[in-house]
């Protein structure tokens, strides 16, 4: 009896309040999921994660001597990456990136390359745009990396001094501009001695990483490695 009606208040209320994928739209989902199964499917993932010599680490060579950078997904314009990472930014949808960040997390724990890090970091967004979006999105994604890769989340070790301006339509050069001393150390303490992993959303030219890594370079002992949600070859 008590099944029957729970069914019967759940089939209403879908009807009047429907709950549809972030990603194509469609009602074939559960009402605890974001994504549904088919739009999972069809993320293109890259496996860098496992190529030490990938698209993003050739990006990065030369500019921050990190040890890993990886991104799980290719990320084209018009996808449906493209479209569930707009909803994660842009639609207070933080429940998204604990998903998204589960994927993250199955991955990076079955990695032989990111076995020794020790701690993640989201990359840090300023206070101002913190309160437009109610949550950090690298924030989230390493919530839901920690449900399946067990490594703390550090978040205040380095802070955003400066709001920047969006980085959509800037090039390569402007981009650096743009994030040039944005980021400082807040508490080398957190950071001494570890092997950290910066996690964000989407590596573009990689300005923001180079950035972030000019306020951790002076910290003793310290190894950097990137990971990112998803990749555009776009630079």
């Amino acid at each position: 009896m008590f099944t029957a009606l729970k069914n019967t208040f759940h089939n209403i209320s879908h009807l009047f309040f429907p709950h549809l994928c972030l990603g194509c739209g469609s009602d074939a989902i559960s009402s605890n999921e974001s994504i549904c199964i088919e739009c999972l499917y069809k993320l293109p993932e890259t496996n860098f994660e496992n190529i030490e010599d990938n698209a993003v680490s050739k990006s990065l060579s030369g500019r921050v001597p990190f040890v890993y950078a990886s991104a799980i997904y290719y990320f084209t314009k018009q996808s449906i990456l493209q479209s569930i990472i707009f909803q994660l930014k842009y639609k207070h949808q933080s429940n998204l990136g604990i998903e998204l960040g589960e994927l993250m997390g199955k991955k990076l724990s079955q990695s032989k390359l990111y076995e020794d890090v020790d701690v993640l970091i989201p990359l840090p967004l300023h206070p101002k745009k913190m309160r437009q979006r109610g949550y950090n999105q690298a924030q989230v994604l390493c919530e839901g990396i920690q449900t399946f890769w067990n490594k703390p989340i550090i978040n205040n070790a380095v802070i955003r001094q400066h709001n920047t301006k969006t980085q959509t339509k800037k090039d390569r050069t402007h981009r650096w501009q743009n994030m040039e001393s944005v980021f400082i150390m807040n508490n080398e303490a957190l950071i001494i001695n570890k092997h950290i992993l910066l996690i964000d959303d989407v590596i573009t030219t990689g300005a923001s990483i180079e950035a972030f890594y000019q306020a951790v370079q002076h910290i003793p002992n310290i190894k950097f490695s990137v990971c990112t949600l998803a990749y555009t070859s776009n630079m």
